[in-house]
């Protein structure tokens, strides 16, 4: 009896490490299985499937507030809000910087054919704080980066940018 009461401690131990190590290992973002979290899309966060490539920011050169954008590569992701895969296939990804923003602030990203069309998804923005990089996926196109306050909303598409002033706006930067 004594036997198999320790051979049934062993086999109870043995399965709680086995299921102690297995753990999250998807490789993504942290642990999510969501894929690269950028930013949010109607308060809900969105995620790029798979990440985007590694990139090596330069050090910044904008002013403040400001926004810049470093690099455009071609690229091929699905971005998705947590649970929901919306499927929108990008052939882009951006990697910007700003700098003089504060926690709150957003960043806008568009993309211009015979519009310009917020990227990836309308109703997208990417979360900052502070001086940080940002990353986002973009349709075809040239593209121009908005540093947003905290609260407005930019238009899903429009036939001009927003003007910088300083309230809503606070800074632009566009790349061919």
């Amino acid at each position: 009896m004594a036997e198999a009461i320790r051979i049934l401690a062993v086999l109870i131990i043995t399965a709680w490490l086995t299921g102690c190590s297995s753990g999250n290992s998807s490789g993504t973002n942290g642990g999510n299985s969501n894929g690269y979290l950028f930013g949010e899309r109607l308060g809900v966060a969105v995620y790029m499937q798979p990440g985007p490539p590694a990139y090596t920011f330069p050090p910044s050169s904008g002013t403040s507030p400001g926004i810049q954008i470093d690099q455009v590569e071609p690229f091929s992701s699905t971005a998705n809000p947590s649970g929901t895969d919306i499927n929108q296939a990008t052939t882009q990804v951006v990697f910007g910087q700003v700098t003089g923003s504060t926690p709150g602030e957003a960043v806008v990203v568009y993309s211009f054919t015979n519009q310009y069309y917020i990227q990836p998804l309308t109703s997208t923005t990417i979360n900052i704080s502070g001086n940080s990089t940002w990353i986002a996926p973009a349709s075809a196109g040239q593209i121009s980066a908005l540093l947003v306050a905290q609260g407005y909303t930019p238009p899903n598409t429009t036939a001009t940018l927003p003007v910088v002033d300083g309230v809503n706006v606070l800074a632009v930067a566009t790349q061919p």
